[in-house]
């Protein structure tokens, strides 16, 4: 077991679970749960929330994670914001259009 498992395994068994079920536990926080999936990022779809003009695409820039344990998951950060707001804080983010 890797140097991280033994010392979540060691972690749990002085947390009180036993000696013997400490190395499945383990497993199932470090490498069975769905936390440790890679998240999935993408640009907004357009819809009236977005900044989308009608008809319109939404602000680049501010992408958007699937995994619901993501601080940023479900989070409209653009909404009511302007197009140089949403460009300023993708700038902040990391994640500007590439064709800004």
């Amino acid at each position: 077991m890797p140097d991280g498992g033994r010392r979540v395994r060691d972690a749990l068994v002085r947390a009180g679970i036993p000696e013997h079920q400490a190395p499945r536990v383990s497993q199932a926080l470090l490498v069975d749960h769905p936390f440790w999936e890679p998240a999935g990022w993408g640009c907004p779809t357009a819809s009236p929330l977005s900044g989308a003009s009608p008809g319109g695409e939404p602000f680049d820039g501010i992408l958007l994670c699937d995994q619901p344990h993501s601080p940023r998951f479900g989070i409209g950060l653009t909404q009511g914001i302007t197009p140089e707001q949403s460009l300023a804080l993708a700038r902040a983010l990391g994640t500007w259009p590439p064709n800004a």
